[in-house]
């Protein structure tokens, strides 16, 4: 997810996106993903690095429909 997160941070949305896939096996349970992935938001201040929450809840959307 960490690397996600950088690669999002870098504005690199495709490379985002393929991380956060590669990530999700990773995790027990896919509610926790998506919890962390929305308090990471809010941690790494990416509304202050021009992610905005609509561009950031597009990803989380393709990425549950993509389970």
């Amino acid at each position: 997810m960490n690397l996600g997160h950088i690669h999002l941070l870098q504005k690199d949305k495709t490379k985002a996106i393929e991380w956060y896939q590669k990530s999700i096996p990773l995790w027990e349970d896919i509610t926790d993903f998506f919890s962390d992935m929305e308090s990471d938001y809010l941690d790494l201040k990416m509304e202050e690095k021009s992610i905005s929450k609509a561009m950031y809840q597009e990803i989380l959307e393709e990425l549950k429909r993509e389970l």
